[in-house]
């Protein structure tokens, strides 16, 4: 158990650290370190930081906490049918996220609010102004 706690606390720190942007990743370490205890960094490394703990850290811990819930179904899926092969297709519930995808592909949803709605297609691209 403590050995996949170790692993997956590497494997923040690592997928963190990677991206367009290149992070060593001691300074991931650091930034980490300041974010959540409270340290001070250099004003130099301010942007750095920023792209850390600002972009990279939030989707990387909703990622743990997305396979983690998955993971959870997972065991109470082989659970409930006794079978440890069981995947969704056996209870009919692979369908219920298709009818979510694809109201939000035909409806849309906003970033504001969580509002929907109604976006037009164009057939054409829109003429530059000038």
């Amino acid at each position: 158990m403590v050995g996949l706690i170790a692993v997956l606390l590497l494997s923040i720190v690592l997928a963190v650290g990677i991206g367009m942007v290149a992070v060593p990743i001691t300074h991931t370490w650091e930034f980490l370190r300041a974010g959540l205890f409270g340290r001070t960094i250099r004003a130099a490394d301010v942007g750095q930081y920023r792209i850390i703990w600002d972009i990279r850290l939030p989707r990387v811990v909703l990622a743990v906490v997305v396979g983690a819930g998955l993971a959870t179904v997972g065991v109470a899926i082989q659970a409930m049918v006794r079978n440890a092969l069981a995947e969704p297709f056996v209870l009919g519930i692979s369908s219920g996220p298709s009818v979510g995808a694809a109201a939000v592909t035909l409806f849309g949803v906003s970033r504001r609010s969580g509002s929907t709605r109604c976006r037009r297609a164009r057939s054409w691209p829109r003429s530059p102004r000038r």
